[in-house]
């Protein structure tokens, strides 16, 4: 009715007998559009698996039962912190179902220092009659070294703060924490720039997915973990007691927030001022009747004019728990817009699993810069939550100017519960105590 394009799927032609969006949420947009899920399907059908041995050496196996693979062209590459550094060809044929050991001539030398992977790919030689030649057939990035989660040191300097309009003002290096006449986190600035615009809040809510219970405008119509949610109150927590307390160059807050069953989130959150910026430490409690909810971390939005988006972990694409087989490490870039995907059925979207760092900068490369000690899953978007779940197409949504961001300790996988098995439990969010830390750095 406002003239904006959308998909439209059952119910949308006034038909009393339908499936909602099942008719168009498969691995393709209706377009032919490919969702991420199809990339990881890609990777799952791979038709050669590479996998660790000792030292240098990798297994490779051809798991076609009938071909050879006289027809693709390997080659290794080595990455250290995400950036290759080294790279060859392997001269090699698998026969049909045959593995073989391999030692690569890899002459970096491997520390600790630095996160280290050998990444092994197989493309095509030639043209053929669905690809062409070069086209990514097969890829495996394993890790060199042990996974390490360093904390920055603390390098901490006397703590300088008076009053101002909001209420108290703490500097940590170029940092500037300004705290609202309640207590909480009004924003936060690097050299004078406002970087974080209003609260840093707890948040258990991410927007349902078809796999979360297929939908048809705004009702599910197959089996639903999001109305249990909804039940629960946990898209619309509410606060309640405040407390702040400050010790030098140590701010701790403590905020309750209550659902609609009577039982309550406890979010501590202990800033620690240097003049390296702010080491925060979280800790989330979820009562033990919530069983299995969508995520638990924090919220804040970064104003306008920040659309430049980095980060060191799992890429190109997005990430979950269950579903980052096809990513790999490295040094990636986009923008905040490119994180939108447009699904028929609007939906959560642009999380990325394991993340070491990331940064929203302007053009000017002026902005937030985040480190994570505990390799967390972390959203940049310009669609906002709230927005994801009230829409039920993509007419629907409206671009935001400002850039909702999350920090998570856990978010609930992806599963395949459209039409297969919900979510596996060791990839679902439980009740009890979650501890996670971020580094805002000055």
């Amino acid at each position: 009715d406002q003239g904006r394009f959308f998909w439209a799927y059952g119910g949308h032609f006034g038909e009393a007998r339908h499936d909602g969006n099942f008719c168009c949420d498969g691995l393709v947009g209706p377009d032919g559009t490919p969702h991420f899920g199809l990339k990881e399907y890609m990777w799952a059908a791979r038709p050669v698996v590479a996998t660790r041995l000792d030292g240098n050496a990798v297994r490779l196996t051809n798991r076609r039962i009938f071909a050879d693979c006289e027809d693709l062209a390997f080659r290794w590459s080595v990455q250290k912190d995400g950036a290759t550094v080294e790279c060859g060809d392997l001269d090699i044929v698998l026969a049909a179902n045959e593995s073989q050991d391999i030692a690569l001539p890899i002459n970096t030398m491997i520390s600790n220092d630095a996160e280290y992977h050998v990444t092994v790919q197989a493309k095509l030689k030639a043209n053929t009659s669905w690809a062409e030649a070069g086209h990514l057939v097969a890829w495996d990035q394993l890790p060199l070294t042990e996974l390490c989660t360093p904390i920055p040191p603390a390098l901490f300097t006397p703590v300088t703060h008076g009053h101002s309009a909001n209420g108290m003002d703490f500097q940590a290096g170029s940092l500037t924490i300004s705290l609202d006449q309640h207590g909480g986190i009004g924003s936060v600035a690097h050299s004078g720039t406002t970087i974080i615009t209003g609260d840093i809040t707890a948040c258990l809510w991410r927007a349902p997915t078809d796999n979360d219970g297929v939908q048809t405008m705004g009702d599910p119509i197959m089996p639903s973990r999001w109305r249990e949610w909804l039940t629960w109150g946990l898209d619309k927590l509410k606060m309640g007691a405040s407390l702040s307390h400050i010790d030098d160059n140590v701010l701790t807050f403590e905020r309750t927030w209550h659902g609609n069953d009577g039982l309550m989130v406890i979010h501590r959150s202990r800033w620690i001022l240097s003049d390296a910026g702010a080491h925060i430490d979280e800790e989330i409690a979820v009562p033990g009747s919530w069983t299995d909810i969508p995520r638990v971390g924090i919220r804040f939005e970064v104003p306008a004019g920040f659309e430049r988006l980095s980060w060191f972990g799992l890429g190109p694409d997005e990430s979950y728990n269950d579903r980052h087989g096809a990513q790999t490490v490295g040094q990636w870039a986009s923008t905040v817009d490119d994180q939108y995907h447009a699904f028929p059925y609007p939906q959560e979207h642009g999380s990325h699993f394991a993340a070491r760092s990331f940064a929203v900068t302007n053009e000017q490369e002026q902005g937030l810069r985040i480190a994570l000690p505990n390799f967390s899953s972390f959203a940049a978007r310009h669609h906002h939550d709230a927005d994801l779940t009230r829409a039920t197409t993509i007419a629907d949504l409206v671009r935001r100017d400002t850039t909702e961001v999350h920090i998570d300790a856990a978010i609930r996988g992806m599963g395949t519960g459209a039409c297969g098995p919900d979510t596996l439990p060791q990839y679902r969010v439980g009740a009890g105590v979650h501890r996670f830390s971020w580094v805002l750095r000055g």
